[in-house]
């Protein structure tokens, strides 16, 4: 009987844990003035943009209001492509000797649909000192001249789980 007890209470204690660990992946916030959203998780923090955002995507694109669904496996797939050195359909090598650590960057979200009708996140970071008071950055595209590698983009492919398009801006 005293196993038992103490079988149920391992139970119990363990699946609140879970619980709670599930639940605290990201929270998701308005942003005042804007249609765009603020989400933070402990590894980053960004801003996913309205499907109104002017930028540019691909050509014969539709943009699209990423879920944070969305974005979870963007940076899954982002990750895989910075440890495997990926190389794009481009040439380019998706590369994490380029880049300070990930989590030290300000993230922007924008989402489209390509020609055919993949979802692709385009994902816009910036280091987090780069960043001005006014918080401007959660409401319109950040395009930074120079800067090194405390700027960098990059195309995912939510279909296809592939990374393209990788740029870090030049030194000044």
């Amino acid at each position: 009987m005293r196993t038992l007890s103490f079988l149920i209470l391992l139970l119990v204690i363990t699946g609140c844990d879970f619980k709670n660990k599930s639940a605290d992946t990201h929270t998701i916030a308005p942003i005042e003035g804007s249609k765009n959203q603020y989400i933070t998780t402990k590894e980053y923090t960004g801003v996913i943009f309205a499907p109104d955002t002017s930028a540019n995507a691909d050509e014969g694109s539709v943009q699209f209001m990423p879920t944070a669904e969305d974005i979870e496996n963007a940076e899954r797939i982002f990750k895989m492509c910075l440890k495997t050195s990926k190389i794009d359909k481009d040439g380019v090598i998706v590369d994490s000797t380029r880049i300070q650590a990930p989590s030290g960057y300000f993230r922007q979200y924008l989402g489209y649909k390509n020609k055919n009708g993949e979802k692709v996140i385009l994902l816009n970071c910036f280091i987090k000192s780069a960043v001005s008071k006014d918080e401007t950055w959660k409401k319109e595209i950040i395009a930074f001249k120079d800067g090194g590698n405390n700027y960098f983009s990059v195309h995912i492919n939510l279909a296809t789980n592939d990374c393209f398009n990788f740029f870090v801006n030049g030194g000044a």
